[in-house]
């Protein structure tokens, strides 16, 4: 599997713009197989997708683990050259009038509601757990108008906890994140996924907004490195089914 791996990374080399060295803004997150951030190293399947395209196009890709909503600020403000993962929908207010560039999807993420096992399937939510700087969008008309009270924690551990001591009813995240994180803390299948229950496909890219022209280079890459990218996903376990 990995010599095949490494046959299909060697053949993705594509033409490009002058190679440079860019500054990915990433979440400093457990976010495990999507993301994570272990001693100051960025892993995961994001890592392996963007060092991929570096490899192929020449560019050359440091990242810069950051809170959630300090990403946000850094990256607006122009101290990042590119922002993963982004989606036009997220911190609209805080976007204003500034253009920015978003490339092709990279992975659909489900965000969904993980509850107790015992829980009633698609029983009513009054209270909610998701991880700060996120937006529970499918639920926001809901916290709007007072049934349903968020609470907002640091991590995906945080919020797990607070469903399992019964603090909240549900937490709200990337369900494949939540179950493998209950995995490796010895709680496999304490709390499951909620279908029943609203849930959201979230489209993960990369943005900028100084470097439109490298994101017309990875959405070339995404395109034509089809097998590369789906065999990134199937080594990763990023996809839900």
């Amino acid at each position: 599997m990995k010599s095949a791996f490494l046959l299909l990374l060697s053949l993705c080399i594509i033409p490009t713009a002058a190679a440079r060295d860019y500054v990915v803004g990433v979440e400093n997150l457990e976010y495990s197989p999507i993301y994570a951030t272990n001693n100051g190293k960025y892993e995961g399947y994001a890592r392996d997708l963007l060092d991929a395209f570096g490899k192929a196009s020449g560019h050359t890709f440091s990242y810069r683990p950051l809170p959630v909503k300090r990403l946000f600020a850094d990256f607006l403000g122009g101290k990042l050259d590119f922002k993963y993962p982004d989606n036009p929908q997220w911190a609209a207010s805080e976007r204003g009038d500034k253009t920015l560039y978003y490339s092709e999807v990279t992975l659909v993420a489900t965000d969904g509601v993980m509850v107790a096992a015992a829980r009633e399937p698609g029983k009513t939510l009054t209270r909610l757990v998701t991880i700060r700087g996120f937006t529970p969008w499918v639920y926001m008309d809901a916290i709007g108008k007072g049934s349903i009270a968020l609470q907002e924690v640091n991590d995906l551990d945080a919020a797990l906890s607070s469903v399992l001591a019964g603090r909240a009813e549900g937490a709200y995240g990337n369900v494949v994140v939540a179950a493998k994180r209950l995995q490796e803390n010895g709680q496999a299948g304490a709390l499951v996924f909620d279908r029943e229950l609203p849930y959201a496909d979230a489209d993960f890219s990369l943005s900028t907004m100084a470097h439109p022209q490298v994101i017309d280079e990875f959405n070339a890459f995404l395109r034509d490195q089809a097998d590369l990218v789906a065999a990134l996903k199937k080594r990763h376990g990023v996809d839900i089914d």
